[in-house]
This record gives C-alpha cells, structure tokens and sequence, in this order.
C-alpha cells in the first residue's frame, strides 16, 4: 500500500514561495523594479510571510530613495499582495504576504 502524499507545512515552505512570486512577477501597476523589490522581500520573509524592514536599509539594499521606497510598498498594497503597516514616523514597515 502506498502511504499518502504529505503536504508542505503551512508558511512559505513548499510551492508557497513560487506561487507568490507568479503573483508579483503577473501583478498589474508594478513597474520592473518595483516586482525586483517585492521578490527580494520575499526572500527576506519569514516562514510565516512576515518581514520588516526600516526605511534606512530600504533604501540601501534597494538603491532607492525614500519616495520609491514608499511608493513600492504603497504598489504592492495596492495590488493586493501585501498587507503593509507603518511603525510611525521612524520609517519602518512591516509587511505580510497576502494569502498565506
């Protein structure tokens, strides 16, 4: 008898990954950049799709300013693929994949 096919835990373990980037990669109103940015976010992310990340390393890991920053992240809510919360005026964002 053959044993049954185990699914990957829930997180980004798995196709989880390769799912969300189709999504980023098939999002409408990101630039190219912009969806570079978010796959690079995605690989930063935890196991549970969670990363924060402060508007300083932002815009050093991402060469961009704080304008592009900001609007990525505003793209990416937008286009329903992050949740995004703002820690305040210290510039600092965390992000969670939708859908997972």
């Amino acid at each position: 008898m053959q044993e049954p096919i185990a699914l990957p835990p829930p997180g980004l373990r798995g196709g989880m990954k390769g799912a969300l980037r189709v999504r980023i990669l098939t999002a409408e109103g990101l630039t190219d950049e912009q969806a570079l940015i978010a796959t690079s976010l995605l690989a930063l992310s935890n196991d549970t799709g969670r990363v924060s990340v402060s508007m300083f390393a932002a815009t050093q890991m991402f060469d961009c300013s704080a304008v592009e920053w900001r609007q990525t992240v505003t793209a990416l809510s937008a286009a329903g693929l992050v949740d995004a919360v703002w820690e305040g005026d210290s510039g600092r964002v965390n992000l969670a994949w939708r859908g997972l």
